[in-house]
């Protein structure tokens, strides 16, 4: 099924709400946004990587989502919250319909391969690190932990990178 066809009424459960000035769940958001953020910081001082890159998963396809959401406000149709692939792919028809300049650029199509880069980083961490499989059988405990410290690392940047990147889209495009 093509990602443009995935879409669902707004008001479908599986659809992140829209922003709303001073409404209850932009209220709730705001609060679950700042828990996040310092639960962050506080794994990321203490070491505990695994929270680290779910947290940065969380925190960065709820960005893409946003911002797929912002560009395609007024329709009836959303996309339904996914994984963050398949959130970079809904966003990719969502800049191809309403920014396409934004699609073509070079600062999203790095972000965007970065963000790929995270999220199958994010998949081996979260549902491989323990894998003795054909593909890693001679990736060692510190080779894998390795790993995932430097996936952990690029999650941080990338959820202050994706945050900055979807305000200042989100920015632009108000005052034009």
């Amino acid at each position: 099924m093509k990602p443009r066809d995935r879409k669902v009424l707004k008001d479908e459960p599986k659809v992140r709400m829209a922003g709303e000035k001073g409404s209850d769940h932009n209220k709730l958001r705001s609060e679950l946004y700042r828990f996040a953020h310092e639960r962050l910081e506080e794994a990321s001082e203490q070491g505990m990587l695994f929270e680290v890159i779910a947290l940065c998963d969380m925190l960065i396809t709820d960005r893409i989502e946003a911002y797929c959401q912002y560009l395609l406000h007024n329709e009836d149709m959303q996309f339904p919250t996914e994984s963050g692939h398949t959130a970079i792919n809904f966003l990719g028809v969502a800049l191809k319909d309403n920014a396409p300049e934004v699609r073509s650029s070079v600062e999203w199509r790095e972000l965007e391969k970065r963000l790929r880069s995270f999220f199958d980083g994010r998949n081996f961490a979260l549902h491989s690190f323990v894998l003795v499989k054909n593909a890693v059988k001679d990736s060692s405990l510190a080779e894998r932990v390795e790993f995932v410290e430097a996936i952990a690392e690029e999650g941080v940047k990338l959820v202050r990178e994706t945050d900055a990147f979807v305000r200042k889209e989100i920015k632009n495009n108000q005052t034009t």
